[in-house]
This record gives C-alpha cells, structure tokens and sequence, in this order.
C-alpha cells in the first residue's frame, strides 16, 4: 500500500467520523435530547463490546472519539482522530 492510499483511507475514515458526529448533534438537536447523553451513548457501546469482538481496540478508539467529537465539536479534534487513525495503521 502507497502512503497515498493510506493517506486516502485515514481521511476517508475520518470524514465517516465527522458525519457521525454531525448527525448525532442534528439528532440531539432534533430530538431535544442533550448531547451529552449522545456521546455517552457512544461510550457505553464501546465499555459493551465484547472482548472477543475483532479489531476490538480501534472500534472502541473510534466510538470514543465520536463520543468526543460530540462533546467537542472542533476543529481541532478532527485532526486528533487523524492521528490516532494513522498510528493504529503503522
């Protein structure tokens, strides 16, 4: 794999996870339901997910920075996930 695949992978990864966070703080908005309870939605699946599950580390990192992303909601998170991604995948 070219570092540009993998570069395109990371930001394609990391665009699904914006998306996520921007639709879940629309459904809180739209649903009147605090955004806070959202992203702790998202914690405790990752706390519930068995240890059998495969690549079990990298969803929870995932559902963890949604969960972040919606209690954050910046800019600067977004590049946070980036990197993460990228150390998962050297």
């Amino acid at each position: 794999m070219t570092k540009e695949q993998l570069d395109f992978i990371v930001a394609m990864i990391a665009g699904q996870q914006t998306a996520t966070v921007h639709l879940s703080l629309m459904f809180a908005e739209q649903a009147g339901v605090s955004k806070d309870l959202v992203a702790e939605s998202f914690r405790q699946t990752a706390e519930l997910l068995g240890q059998d599950v495969m690549n079990r580390e990298i969803i929870v990192t995932v559902l963890n920075q949604i969960a972040n992303g919606i209690n954050t909601s910046t800019t600067e998170h977004q590049k946070n996930i980036e990197e993460m991604i990228k150390n998962f995948l050297h």
